[in-house]
């Protein structure tokens, strides 16, 4: 091989090199951030010890709500686990994002039976609050405030079932609706790297 030859085929492998690490620095950087879906109407319930939480808490922060109730059997236990598995892994990465919990079943759902419930899920209460409130004010902030249906309460085998949203959504530091993602992997893989985009 000339000297020529080695040249040309050591600036190839060097070029190869230098495209491999661009290509990784880009899909290591956050994504774009996640475009404006709507405005969130500024609300006030009560958090686990009773004390008034809402839009005004949150404000100039980055948070991600899902709805719940502690009586339920369907869908909740997995959304509310998957929101645990959601709080560690943004404790891990450093990124100061917000959880909410809003009960869909106020009339049961007090103050107390929401803390209970966040330890039944070991939350960490210093960025996860779990809310309620007059039953008229929560079904307003759910229907109207985040645009989520809540379904009349009907009894099931063992109890009694609300149909309610099984998505969590991802809301900016100005009151911006960003996302609605699923609690599959895929969904969650979504919304933590859309919520990176926003810090």
């Amino acid at each position: 091989m000339t000297r020529r030859t080695r040249l040309i085929v050591g600036g190839v492998g060097w070029a190869l090199v230098a495209a491999m690490a661009i290509a990784l620095f880009v899909r290591s950087r956050p994504s774009s951030e996640p475009e404006v879906l709507m405005p969130i109407a500024p609300f006030e319930l009560v958090d686990q010890d009773g004390r008034a939480f809402g839009s005004e808490q949150l404000r100039g922060q980055v948070w991600i709500a899902g709805f719940a109730f502690t009586s339920c059997t369907s869908i909740c236990p997995m959304l509310t686990s998957q929101m645990a598995n959601l709080q560690r892994r943004l404790a891990e990465r450093g990124d100061a994002v917000r959880l909410v919990t809003i009960t869909v079943d106020p009339e049961t759902d007090t103050p107390e039976r929401m803390r209970a419930y966040a330890e039944q899920y070991r939350a960490d209460l210093r960025s996860w609050s779990f809310l309620t409130g007059e039953p008229q004010r929560v079904r307003r902030t759910i229907e109207e405030g985040f645009r989520r249906p809540i379904g009349a309460r009907r009894e099931v085998e063992g109890g009694y079932d609300i149909l309610h949203s099984g998505d969590l959504m991802l809301v900016d530091r100005d009151g911006m609706l960003r996302g609605l993602y699923p609690t599959d992997q895929d969904g969650l893989d979504a919304l933590m790297r859309d919520a990176a985009a926003l810090q």
